[in-house]
């Protein structure tokens, strides 16, 4: 018998397609030679994704002397998969599928948010998560606007003036969510990730 619980499903409880999905929990076969490897996300026969069980989950030890349960990580769901049913199922080590749960797919990214996006020239969800940990788009852009701002703020306090930089280095530059903020500078300084 398997065991599980999702922790989140979607970023903010919404399950959307056109965009990737967070999905984080747990999963433990009840029989204890049969290991749960991974979990598998499927709409009708397509997988769209996995994610290995071994995240550490201490919390479950006590229950199931193990602590290698947990999975996390978005998936992309496209489109096109709008109107029908996304199955998580869990997958053992010996290849053994089982079904977790099903969510209907009735949401999706709307144009105006999509528009929003390319308007603004953002990265992809993916890397929006990867640095922020969601991928709402304009709170993306106000901490990236809020980190110069604060960068600024300590440059002042120090008597630094921007006129005597000729370049800045951003260490961990990720996907650019500080660096875009400094355009209107980029005419006399040079910007390095």
């Amino acid at each position: 018998m398997i065991q599980f619980h999702i922790d989140q499903a979607g970023f903010d409880g919404h399950i959307k397609c056109g965009t990737i999905n967070y999905f984080g929990g747990w999963v433990v076969s009840g029989e204890p030679d049969r290991r749960i490897a991974e979990v598998k996300f499927y709409v009708d026969q397509e997988c769209l994704g996995r994610m290995p069980v071994r995240q550490e989950r201490p919390d479950l030890e006590r229950i199931y002397q193990e602590t290698l349960l947990g999975f996390a990580s978005v998936v992309d769901i496209p489109d096109e998969y709008l109107g029908r049913n996304l199955t998580l199922k869990a997958v053992a080590e010996d290849g053994q599928e089982f079904p977790l749960t099903e969510y209907p797919l009735t949401e999706r990214l709307s144009d105006a948010e999509k528009d929003f996006r390319r308007e603004h020239n953002l990265p992809d969800d993916l890397l929006i998560h990867l640095v922020a940990f969601q991928i709402e788009p304009r709170v993306f852009l106000g901490e990236g606007k809020a980190g110069v701002d604060l960068i600024k703020q300590i440059l002042n306090k120090h008597q630094i003036s921007l006129d005597a930089l000729e370049n800045i280095l951003d260490f961990g530059t990720g996907c650019g969510r500080v660096l875009r903020w400094w355009e209107e500078h980029s005419d006399r300084i040079q910007f390095w990730g």
